[in-house]
């Protein structure tokens, strides 16, 4: 027998073995099916999430979806243990910085006490720059102190305004998508160039782009309460 014969019949042996535990295989496959399905529809959800939603969320299922949301950004994110986070539970990589987020699903206002959480945690995991999201808004001592310490904010219209840009951006068919055809990706940018990082000048809210009859403009994310506007 040469050796290109013996290499076929050990080949086609093999092939006997393992075609005879096809059940087994069958089993395994089905297993990893079973116990995949749960998460992956989970992902599936938090992706479609809208604002109304996230209004029922617990504080976890808020993280989750920032880790999803954050994902679509482009962000390589690791969630910091449920008990003894130091104040961060999300710590963001990409375009060449570490961000600590801290994230506040609630059902008023938020103070600093957050800021004064995330300012702390961003020097213990060595982050470049720190940041609360959160389905409300924040006090004018949060928004006060979160300007001092280069912390940014971002609120409920913020929040809101990027879920809707990400939705509108998937390609169609995909998780999250609101059009029929594919439009162009989001292109991840820093956190720091987004709009959320420019202060109104007459309330010390953010300060967020928004599109209007006239063309795109800068308002106040605190909008009725404060109406502040700037051109591009």
């Amino acid at each position: 027998m040469d050796l290109y014969s013996g290499l076929f019949k050990a080949t086609w042996d093999a092939l006997l073995i393992f075609l005879s535990f096809w059940q087994l295989w069958a089993i395994l496959l089905g297993m990893f099916i079973i116990t995949s399905l749960p998460g992956l529809y989970r992902r599936w959800r938090l992706s479609q999430a809208g604002m109304d939603e996230v209004d029922r969320m617990g504080g976890i299922e808020f993280e989750e979806f920032l880790e999803t949301l954050f994902r679509k950004l482009g962000y390589k994110v690791v969630r910091t243990p449920a008990s003894g986070d130091q104040g961060a539970d999300l710590i963001l990589t990409g375009n060449g910085e570490r961000i600590a987020v801290q994230a506040k699903r609630w059902n008023k206002r938020i103070g600093n006490k957050a800021v004064q959480e995330i300012t702390a945690a961003r020097l213990h995991y060595g982050c470049d720059r720190s940041m609360v999201v959160s389905n409300q808004e924040f006090t004018n001592a949060a928004r006060e102190l979160a300007a001092s310490t280069q912390t940014e904010l971002w609120g409920r219209q913020r929040l809101a305004d990027q879920i809707i840009a990400l939705k509108k951006s998937a390609p169609a068919g995909t998780a999250g998508s609101t059009v029929s055809q594919p439009t162009a990706a989001v292109t991840p940018t820093p956190i720091a160039s987004q709009a959320s990082a420019r202060t109104c000048p007459r309330c010390g809210g953010q300060l967020v782009r928004r599109q209007g009859k006239r063309g795109p403009f800068w308002g106040c994310s605190t909008y009725p309460r404060c109406r502040y506007t700037e051109e591009p």
